[in-house]
């Protein structure tokens, strides 16, 4: 499990060489609000499944290359959390710390920028995310 910090996390799922990373959406359950993302690496042959699970808001294209996933900062999970309602119309800045570190768990924002596709951006925010690798 990822934990929110200051600073963004570059890489958060360890791949040696991201960028020649095939990535596509396998599939995507709405009303469980479920998001699977299959990863391909060429070298060495690595089929990689990311299933975001709880997903509150996701953008981007449906196929690309480019596997470096940024973990954002707590402040970029805030901000979306309160700009999606995820917690109703709670204001976020009146909590505790203890208090806003259990909701953030919940709200975990992820960016990707395709290498072919330099104008476009995948975010994902979703409350976490479990890595399975196929095997074949």
């Amino acid at each position: 499990m990822h934990h929110l910090t200051e600073r963004p996390q570059r890489n958060v799922f360890g791949f040696v060489d991201p960028d020649r990373v095939e990535c596509s959406i396998y599939s995507y359950q709405q009303n469980h609000r479920m998001l699977e993302i299959e990863l391909h690496d060429p070298e060495p042959q690595t089929t990689v499944y990311l299933q975001f699970v709880m997903v509150h808001y996701f953008t981007g294209p449906t196929v690309w290359v480019g596997a470096d996933f940024t973990l954002m900062p707590r402040l970029v999970s805030m901000e979306m959390a309160q700009t999606l309602e995820v917690f109703g119309n709670e204001n976020l800045q009146a909590l505790s710390r203890d208090e806003l570190e259990e909701h953030l768990q919940l709200c975990k924002v992820y960016d990707v920028c395709p290498v072919n596709l330099p104008l476009e951006k995948i975010t994902i925010c979703a409350a976490n995310v479990h890595v399975h690798i196929a095997t074949t």
